[in-house]
């Protein structure tokens, strides 16, 4: 049972951490954000604004509450395992923000 209030817990901090950054840089995002370049650093992929704000976080939160269900046993010998996963998250939200405002 502890395992699984600390998977809660660390789904939930995955997106609120993640979409906070998003609402506060949205206005300032293009309609289509770019999210893949090619070798030559030509954007080609991108997703609508809201897909980005909204759905980036939401995605990362099924990813991490994927992992912590999957690798589990493994985390509850150690409880900061399960808060790995926001903490990268969020760096890489930081990361696409950073790119999609340059």
């Amino acid at each position: 049972m502890k395992s699984r209030k600390h998977i809660i817990y660390s789904t939930v901090l995955t997106v609120v951490v993640n979409i906070v950054p998003m609402l506060i840089f949205k206005s300032k995002l293009p309609l289509e954000v770019p999210i893949h370049w090619d070798m030559n650093g030509n954007v080609n992929g991108s997703l609508p604004q809201t897909l980005f704000v909204y759905g980036t976080p939401i995605v990362m939160g099924l990813i991490n509450l994927v992992v912590c269900y999957k690798y589990g046993s493994k985390f509850s010998k150690d409880i900061k395992l399960y808060y790995i996963i926001p903490v990268v998250c969020f760096l890489i939200t930081i990361l696409m923000l950073y790119l999609a405002l340059k």
